[in-house]
């Protein structure tokens, strides 16, 4: 955890262990989020079936292969418990599919914090102001 300054008399905890982040983009037009995942190839994330069921957790076996439970009939009609293994993909789930949607309406409701502290460099026009971002001891 580190602890980050957000404004004058206020900090926030933020945990840096994290593997998947935000980055966002600020131009005059926009301000456009992106997930970016830095877990390896063989994490959770990375993992995929070729399966029909909708949704896993994902467990690992004795030797490390990821695998999520799954219930299907046995030839007596039982329910049992079985092993769908898994096989890694080159994309990140969690960045693919906060990827394809809008990032702003996935957040978890009641999402609320500040992004970041920009100091810019206002510049009068006569009439309103316009901004620049402020280089070193300027502000």
């Amino acid at each position: 955890m580190t602890t980050e300054p957000l404004f004058e008399g206020h900090t926030r905890e933020i945990d840096t262990t994290s593997a998947h982040h935000i980055e966002w983009e600020f131009d005059r037009d926009s301000v456009i989020g992106k997930v970016v995942c830095t877990s390896g190839p063989d994490a959770n994330c990375h993992q995929t079936a070729d399966c029909d069921c909708e949704s896993w957790y994902i467990e690992r076996d004795e030797t490390g292969v990821a695998y999520h439970l799954a219930g299907e009939e046995d030839l007596l009609g039982d329910e049992i418990q079985v092993r769908h293994y898994m096989r890694p993909r080159d994309v990140c789930n969690v960045s693919d599919w906060l990827g394809e949607g809008d990032l702003l309406e996935s957040a978890v409701e009641g999402t609320s914090f500040v992004i970041a502290r920009t100091p810019i460099t206002p510049q009068w026009q006569d009439d309103h102001y316009l901004w620049e971002l402020a280089s070193s001891g300027e502000s």
